[in-house]
């Protein structure tokens, strides 16, 4: 599903989640996986807030053991920047969280570009980007074979 592009290859998870024909990228079960959920939204600023509500609440009621303001600031980052840069559009959040307690943000969205990846990345000023990376965030993103592109962010419980 994440084919390496542009020297920008993403790490597929344990949990992989996977996309239909009919409908946007979902979650599915895996033995090597805990937990893993999925919503689609309109790209906009609301769906990042909705998104940080769903993130908070899930990974509360799995217990997860990594820092719940860390990746609830990675998902509004990641879902704020989705909505800035795609415009109109669905943008769409996995969430998996992997038997070593890591956990796995991806974003899915219709656009294929990233432009500046690798300069938000390591900008010293606070993009959104930047920040996730401060906070611990390995970023990686790749395009998909349906089209589009996916941005995941892997958070390691034990280091946070």
């Amino acid at each position: 599903m994440f084919p390496s592009t542009a020297g920008h290859p993403v790490q597929q998870p344990l949990c992989l989640p996977v996309s239909s024909e009919q409908g946007p990228p979902h979650p599915v079960d895996a033995p090597d996986c805990l937990a893993n959920w999925a919503f689609a939204s309109p790209a906009t600023a609301g769906a990042a807030r909705f998104a940080v509500t769903f993130t908070r609440t899930r990974l509360a009621l799995t217990a997860w053991a990594g820092d719940l303001d860390i990746a609830a600031t990675a998902v509004k980052e990641l879902m704020l920047n989705a909505a800035h840069h795609v415009g109109t559009g669905e943008v769409s959040l996995i969430l998996t969280v992997s038997e070593d307690q890591d956990l796995i943000i991806q974003v899915v969205d219709e656009d294929p570009h990233f432009k500046g990846f690798d300069e938000a990345t390591a900008a010293m000023e606070p993009t959104g980007l930047h920040r996730i990376r401060a906070l611990g965030g390995e970023i990686t993103w790749g395009l998909l074979e349906q089209g589009g592109k996916a941005v995941q962010v892997r958070l390691h419980a034990a280091s946070q």
